[in-house]
């Protein structure tokens, strides 16, 4: 297996095709590895980057693994940084090899081209591969044969929902508080007048809906900048034309309330962003647009929704289960690279970890005083 550096994803005219039969032969799929994602992504993210698609190609010349991987400058503490890593941000809920099922020879070569090109990068970051993923154990081993040094970060807890059985069953099965949290909110919606959700491919109402929600304080909304636009726009278009795109929205008197962007992937749904607008708070209408996607899923008969993102309480209410996801980062070897590896996983991650338990303890605590209450 030899690994081959690819600059331009359109500059081989059969990679789509490769690239499509190397995600049905992996050893996990998910939208946000395919052609497409990537494409979108590139094209709307990706100025000041540099692409480093790693190809591993077999003895008669097919591709039979992928790393989706890009390069770039970034800072750390004001030391500057020569990054590799996935071709990912935060609107995706995952990401990894593209292993067509070479996992550990992909890992290998993957490791193998770091440590032979080490000159070109001083941090490897990697973010939230699955922790069930082989990379997960084949990534480590090879970059300790490497001897490249490495951390593992504590990624993504994200929900998810098997769907199995009628939806009846399932939305009975939920408990009681559930159930009169549910009751209210189809209360108070119904008090406000006419009410409906319509699916629909129209981006301008949910950025209007985005534009006043919570997430706009904090420049994290899906409109909050024209790349991110331009990222919508582009993965719209496509996930049109796939048959991929339902775009939810809830509207109270005609006005869009509360959106819900989800793609339908190979049987899968998934939950990619939503949001609502804060001066319908007391609605609660993220909620109800929420139950009225799950009914969806299981009236057409997918088998998994992917709920994506954090762990936050109103998902994990549905959910089935929590997929952990992990951070490998690796350091450039040399004295460089280990002031590099005491400043990020030393220092800041440690630090972050730390605030984290602390922020975990007062919860615990607050819960305490309420039940006493």
């Amino acid at each position: 297996m030899r690994i081959e550096l690819i600059e331009d994803l359109e500059a081989l005219p059969a990679l789509r095709a490769a690239w499509e039969d190397v995600l049905s032969k992996s050893s996990h799929d998910h939208v946000c590895f395919s052609y497409e994602w990537i494409k979108a992504w590139w094209d709307a993210f990706g100025k000041g980057k540099q692409l480093l698609i790693l190809a591993a190609r077999d003895d008669d010349g097919r591709i039979c693994a992928i790393a989706p991987l890009m390069r770039f400058r970034t800072f750390l503490f004001g030391l500057p940084v020569r990054k590799i890593s996935f071709i990912y941000n935060n609107n995706a809920s995952r990401a990894d090899l593209i292993d067509g099922g070479f996992n550990r020879e992909a890992a290998e070569g993957m490791a193998a081209y770091l440590r032979q090109n080490a000159h070109l990068w001083d941090m490897v970051e990697l973010e939230n591969i699955w922790d069930s993923s082989l990379t997960c154990k084949n990534l480590p081993d090879a970059m300790r044969h490497s001897n490249i040094r490495y951390s593992l970060k504590d990624g993504l807890h994200s929900p998810y929902v098997i769907v199995s059985g009628d939806w009846q069953s399932y939305f009975a099965s939920r408990s009681k508080n559930f159930h009169k949290s549910y009751r209210n909110i189809w209360n108070r919606l119904k008090s406000r007048g006419d009410w409906s959700i319509i699916n629909e491919p129209e981006l301008d109402g949910i950025y209007n809906i985005s534009r006043k929600s919570w997430k706009a304080r904090c420049r994290k909304d899906i409109a909050a900048d024209a790349e991110n636009r331009d990222f919508f726009e582009i993965l719209t278009d496509i996930a049109e034309k796939k048959g991929w795109l339902h775009l939810w929205i809830l509207k109270v008197e005609g006005k869009g309330i509360a959106y819900e962007y989800a793609l339908e992937y190979k049987n899968t749904m998934y939950a990619i962003k939503a949001d609502f607008d804060e001066t319908y708070r007391e609605l609660s209408p993220g909620k109800m647009l929420h139950a009225y996607v799950m009914k969806y899923c299981f009236e057409h008969g997918l088998k998994e929704i992917d709920l994506c993102g954090h762990d936050e309480e109103y998902k994990k209410k549905w959910a089935s289960g929590i997929r952990n996801h992990c951070h490998v980062t690796m350091y450039r070897p040399g004295l460089y690279g280990m002031i590099l590896y005491i400043l990020d996983h030393k220092i800041r991650y440690s630090l972050k970890e730390s605030l984290k338990k602390i922020k975990a303890l007062k919860t615990i605590k607050k819960n305490i005083e309420r039940a006493k209450v």
